[in-house]
């Protein structure tokens, strides 16, 4: 055989061996793929259990809100923060999104070297516009030295990763992670409920197994204990975000009437203790059962001067819109505490340049219910003679976990 077709032979042969070679790293790497996707959907512990009727799986939590039924006297029982405390006011303008009053409320609190002033500054701060991002994680990092372990979490990329990408990508770190989890757990040994929670949280994001539940729902049951809400609500949306324990099924698992029954009990006990997240879950998610929409609505009404939250908000309005279709008068105090929610977010000043977001959803919810537009004379008389009556002092909700921006997955 001639060199030319000995080469031809060769190159041949290295082209089959290069092909096949080629083919079994294909096949190995479809198979790694398909492994890797099937251990991040294969179900977990915890899928396992949220699977499970609730009735059953929750029976001493069940027993526990059956034992304590009495409506709670206090309207800041469930307040993370409290109007003794030096981070209530800012917290407050905060969760109304008054942000320049927040500023202006933790600047001082910041100078003084307080760590926690510093964090809610830099929440409100880093996601503000594309340049923040820097400024946000200086101060980040100064409370997280000082000891704040949430400062330390928004600077992991493992827990904030699509912020850490995109508006703090020099100043991210995963060490900072251990920052956390290190300071979580030593104010959890203290105590610190908010905490305790937090390490229970962030452990999601490791696989949790049936275990995980269940000291999920001992903290649930605790936390419960001292009106700290947060885990129990977090608790029901697992259930309604459960999906079929199918690897190859993402569809939801709904829940069965007898599921939504146990679901209702919990967030009753919590809309006793004037927790308006947890009637607003009942409003929107449980209509279909009797006594949900009153109960969700009596929680609502009862706490009118807690209320910062457009989706507490809403309620209330739905609700005077609906009473307004027999009785106008409704649709005056509607107004009144509509006026009364967007000065305190706006100031009064601002609030005349245009039409704020409260009196804006009632103007639009009555056009939709057909119901006249209130006259100017009516406007003037809800405010003089509902208005006077109206004493906000906010219920706060936010806490480390959820930051300022209140979408937390948990």
């Amino acid at each position: 055989m001639s060199k030319q077709g000995n080469r031809a032979n060769n190159k041949t042969a290295i082209i089959k061996k290069l092909s096949k070679a080629l083919l079994l790293l294909m096949v190995v790497g479809s198979a790694a793929t398909f492994s890797y996707y099937l251990y991040l959907k294969w179900p977990t512990g915890l899928d396992k259990e949220v699977a499970k009727p609730a009735s059953e799986t929750l029976k001493e939590l069940l027993v526990f809100v059956e034992q304590h039924q009495s409506v709670n006297p206090n309207l800041l029982a469930s307040s993370t923060y409290h109007p003794d405390e030096p981070l209530y006011a800012a917290l407050a303008a905060i969760q109304q999104q008054n942000w320049t009053h927040a500023r202006e409320l933790l600047k001082p609190l910041v100078d003084q070297g307080n760590a926690d002033a510093m964090f809610w500054l830099a929440e409100i701060s880093y996601r503000s516009n594309a340049f923040a991002g820097s400024d946000g994680a200086k101060l980040f990092k100064a409370a997280a030295k000082l000891g704040n372990p949430y400062a330390a979490i928004r600077l992991t990329p493992k827990y904030n990763r699509y912020s850490c990408e995109m508006r703090m990508r020099r100043d991210c770190d995963d060490a900072w992670g251990d920052v956390a989890i290190e300071l979580l757990k030593q104010r959890s040994a203290a105590g610190d409920l908010k905490a305790e929670y937090a390490l229970l949280a962030y452990a999601r994001y490791d696989r949790p197994d049936a275990e995980y539940f269940h000291r999920y729902l001992a903290l649930v049951k605790k936390s419960a204990e001292q009106n700290y809400f947060r885990p129990l609500n977090r608790l029901v949306e697992m259930y309604f975000d459960r999906e079929q324990l199918s690897p190859f099924d993402e569809s939801k698992n709904p829940l069965t009437e007898s599921d939504k029954k146990a679901l209702l009990q919990l967030l009753t006990y919590a809309a006793n203790n004037n927790n308006l997240d947890s009637a607003a879950l009942i409003y929107w998610n449980f209509s279909d059962l009797p006594q949900a929409t009153e109960t969700a609505n009596t929680t609502i009404i009862r706490n009118l001067s807690t209320i910062t939250k457009e989706r507490h908000s809403n309620i209330a309005l739905d609700y005077w819109v609906d009473k307004g279709k027999q009785q106008r008068e409704a649709l005056l105090r509607g107004f009144a505490y509509a006026k009364a929610w967007d000065d305190a977010t706006l100031g009064e000043a601002d609030a005349l340049q245009f039409t704020p977001r409260n009196q804006r959803s009632l103007s639009l919810l009555q056009y939709n219910a057909d119901l006249a537009a209130l006259t100017d004379e009516e406007q003037a008389r809800a405010i003089a003679e509902y208005g006077a009556e109206i004493d906000l002092q906010p219920v706060i909700y936010l806490d480390g976990i959820s930051g300022a921006w209140d979408d937390s997955i948990f």
